[in-house]
């Protein structure tokens, strides 16, 4: 139980099995180019997407045009004695 090895000794032991690499120049630029975009897509309001907007878009009209039907059957109600 006296042969506990130190986190130092695993790292090397590690080291020794699996040298460290380091990235090449092209999968360096591809990531940055990924990461400034999902970024850049991730700041814009969901609702600004012109997916979303159409359908917003058409449920505020019909919206303000059933708005605007129940509000003449409404006040037709109320002027007919």
């Amino acid at each position: 139980m006296a042969d506990f090895i130190t986190e130092g000794e695993i790292k090397e032991l590690l080291k020794s099995v699996c040298p460290p690499a380091a990235p090449s120049p092209e999968f360096k630029d591809q990531l940055l180019q990924d990461l400034t975009h999902r970024v850049g897509s991730a700041t814009r309001p969901r609702w600004s997407q012109p997916r979303l907007l159409v359908p917003i878009a058409a449920t505020l009209i019909s919206a303000a045009i059933g708005y605007g039907i129940w509000l003449g059957q409404a006040v037709q109600t109320t002027l007919v004695p």
